[in-house]
């Protein structure tokens, strides 16, 4: 078993894209996959962020709207 859970740092002002995001996102569960025998991954959709926007330069936006959307299509 497997949970993966990332998404907040990538979710930084100064490194966020979103394209790059689910590319590197679904390379890594396909090689996951292929192990034998394959894992059962778990995706974790990461805790809202509650601090005020840019703190920590992590953008609130893509950690609270943009995250939850696109990691259950990857799951998919």
């Amino acid at each position: 078993m497997i949970l993966i859970m990332l998404g907040t740092n990538d979710a930084k002002t100064y490194q966020w894209n979103e394209t790059d995001y689910v590319q590197s996102y679904v390379e890594m569960a396909d090689q996951l996959l292929a192990l034998n025998p394959p894992p059962k991954l778990y995706f974790m959709i990461p805790p809202p962020e509650y601090r005020e926007d840019n703190r920590f330069k992590i953008n609130q936006t893509i950690v609270n709207d943009r995250l939850p959307d696109i990691i259950p299509k990857i799951a998919g």
